[in-house]
């Protein structure tokens, strides 16, 4: 019973300590995320400056809406193929007339 109790401890200081590095994670990520977007405005204001911050904002929204409907757009076809690919092949066979049981 003393090993179980050791185990569950281990499993359960393992737990928090990977709930610490996924907010960790997290945090990094939206650190570039950040740092994304705001390259991506300045990227932009040297491209056009006369764009506004909102027009810059839309701008982003109208190529994210792109993306997304290409993504997905990629998703169904590959679907498709997966559907295509996993069909079983018809078996062809048919029974003959006449071959039934003799009563």
């Amino acid at each position: 019973m003393a090993k179980f109790e050791k185990y569950t401890k281990d499993i359960e200081k393992a737990e928090k300590k990977l709930a610490k590095l996924r907010k960790a994670k997290e945090k990094e990520e939206n650190k570039l995320l950040l740092q994304i977007a705001k390259n991506y405005v300045k990227l932009r204001r040297l491209e056009n400056p006369e764009m506004s911050y909102d027009e810059i904002l839309e701008y982003q929204k109208l190529e994210f809406e792109d993306l997304e409907a290409n993504l997905s757009n990629n998703a169904t076809d590959e679907e498709i193929e997966k559907v295509e690919d996993t069909e079983p092949e018809q078996n062809n066979y048919e029974e003959p007339v006449g071959f039934g049981s003799f009563e």
